[in-house]
């Protein structure tokens, strides 16, 4: 009787922690070195995408601290199939509002701002996807930033 309850709560949790995940392809964080973001660092993210005729909405994570000293951030996004490239974006989002006020999500000394980058885009058909992304900001290392992440998810119909 013991071992079937805990069967059953353990379906149960997963679940639940499905549930909250449906529709994300993809998520993942690289952190960027304590020292700061050099300008010359790229970030580089493999991803094996599963399905190429649904679409999609991609989203490039910014987690930040307080010591972050701009109100936004420039991106380059360069997007590749296999080692076919497909894309370069240059993004521009802001992290503060004019008042200095962080925007985004979080408590105490880290903030996380989500960024659309693409909608309604279908990934290119591939073994894998590989996304880069670095800082185009006019300082050669970037403090405050801790770590930057893709999330690719299902777009809602």
């Amino acid at each position: 009787m013991r071992r079937q309850a805990s069967y059953i709560i353990t379906i149960a949790l997963l679940s639940i922690l499905c549930s909250c995940t449906r529709g994300v392809m993809y998520s993942h964080y690289e952190n960027v070195p304590c020292d700061g973001w050099h300008a010359d660092s790229v970030l580089k993210y493999d991803i094996c995408p599963t399905d190429s005729v649904s679409p999609y909405i991609i989203a490039i994570d910014i987690r930040h601290n307080e010591q972050y000293p701009f109100q936004n951030i420039w991106l380059f996004a360069d997007l590749y199939a296999d080692s076919v490239f497909v894309q370069r974006d240059t993004l521009e989002y802001y992290l503060a509002d004019h008042r200095g006020e962080w925007l985004g999500s979080g408590f105490g000394r880290l903030k996380n701002m989500s960024c659309l980058w693409l909608s309604n885009t279908t990934l290119p058909p591939a073994d894998t996807m590989h996304i880069y992304i670095s800082h185009g900001m006019r300082c050669d290392t970037l403090t405050g930033v801790e770590a930057v992440g893709v999330t690719i998810e299902e777009q809602n119909k």
